[in-house]
């Protein structure tokens, strides 16, 4: 398990940046700022951010495709070389992926790991994110899991 102490400014899930109470930028702890850039790359396809055009998941590839497990194989690969090869050490990140419904499927990211929490290093447990992949038109939406 890495241990994990970067941090950023604070945004949405739709990339928005949050401002503190004070109106300073509000800076996320370690861990909420992986689940951030996590986040961005799930919901980029290649191409779409201008600074490194091979930045994303590219999911939106899979747009007018079937919800079959063919497929859902193949986005759980995408998913998890994103995820592993540019944010997360390979064995602190996992997606499945499920049909969701008719023209939908859900994505789990299970993400683990130590992070740099308040000054002090804690350990992820049961960290999920989970989004809903439309195969018609639009862009993976976030779930709450609780």
């Amino acid at each position: 398990m890495a241990t994990y102490i970067d941090q950023d400014i604070a945004s949405t899930f739709g990339g928005d940046i949050i401002i503190d109470s004070k109106g300073d930028l509000k800076i996320s702890d370690a861990l909420e700022t992986h689940k951030a850039a996590a986040n961005f790359l799930l919901r980029t396809d290649y191409g779409d951010y201008a600074p490194d055009r091979t930045v994303g998941c590219n999911l939106g590839s899979f747009i007018g495709e079937l919800n079959n497990s063919e497929n859902h194989d193949r986005m759980e690969s995408l998913i998890n070389r994103s995820l592993q090869n540019q944010i997360f050490s390979r064995e602190d990140v996992s997606a499945t992926v499920v049909p969701f419904d008719l023209e939908e499927a859900l994505c789990i990211v299970e993400i683990a790991g130590n992070y740099l929490v308040s000054g002090e290093i804690v350990q992820s447990i049961d960290q999920k994110i989970a989004y809903s992949f439309p195969y018609i038109e639009g862009e993976p939406t976030p779930l709450v899991i609780q």
